[in-house]
């Protein structure tokens, strides 16, 4: 069985990473579910919104919550969700990003836990620094090529 997973991010994030895999893959996944929170949305409503997603998804093999920010409100709900969740184990994790995500599709047949670490490492070596940055060009002051305003570049 695999591990259900939920993504909860600041409105439209979610559901865009969830649109994104789906484009990669061709099809939604199983048991994943994409929770947007909009700015103005009313706390306990989106507390009872996630809980209900968590609820949808497991199949008694635990769920992995993905959210965007540490700190911000949609992985705060998530905290609190994980942490009084009454099924199956449930699990969170923030910085999410596509490699994240893939990853976690990848490894969703392995323990919670297991799941858990696959998702941080995937999210982590899929940020590369894909080569060297263009030279920055600088202009110097024309006006008094010889006096000490000549000397200083505009950045």
């Amino acid at each position: 069985m695999m591990a259900g997973l939920v993504l909860v991010a600041h409105a439209p994030v979610a559901s865009a990473m969830l649109s994104c895999i789906e484009h990669i893959l061709g099809k939604t996944p199983e048991r994943v579910v994409a929770i947007d929170v909009l700015p103005d949305a009313d706390l306990l409503k989106a507390r009872e919104k996630l809980l209900r997603a968590v609820e949808s998804v497991d199949a008694g093999t635990g769920v992995l919550l993905l959210s965007d920010l540490f700190g911000a409100t949609p992985c705060n709900l998530a905290m609190e969700v994980a942490s009084a969740y009454t099924g199956s184990q449930c699990a969170l994790i923030s910085g999410l990003n596509a490699p994240m995500l893939l990853r976690t599709l990848t490894y969703r047949d392995q323990t919670l836990q297991s799941l858990a670490e696959k998702a941080v490492l995937g999210g982590r070596n899929g940020i590369v620094s894909s080569g060297a940055l263009p030279q920055q060009k600088q202009n110097t002051n024309v006006s008094d090529k010889h006096g000490p305003a000549g000397d200083y570049h505009q950045q």
